[in-house]
């Protein structure tokens, strides 16, 4: 897996810039709270849509505010644990799973 990411999102006061490649079978995040480990996975995860940037996925765009680009979070295969329990309302059980 291969994910590389340069793009920002504002949330009030607090502005999150990243630029960064990774690689591996699994990737984690870890830092101090407050620090937008949050917002990061769901930026990359569809969940939150950055305000510029791109962000590919093995080579395939999952973002772009250039070209217009922004795959639904269940186009983009990642999974993500929750802390808490939660479904996309758009989707069926099924689908869900």
């Amino acid at each position: 897996m291969n994910l590389r990411i340069d793009a920002e999102k504002k949330q009030g006061s607090f502005l999150l810039r990243v630029n960064t490649e990774v690689s591996g079978e699994r990737v984690g995040i870890f830092g101090q709270s407050g620090s937008g480990k949050s917002t990061l996975v769901h930026l990359i995860s569809g969940l939150l849509q950055p305000d510029r940037g791109e962000i590919y996925l093995n080579d395939e765009c999952l973002f772009s505010s250039a070209r217009g680009i922004n795959l639904s979070p269940e186009r983009r295969r990642i999974a993500i644990v929750f802390q808490q329990a939660m479904l996309f309302p758009h989707l069926s059980v099924k689908a869900n799973l």
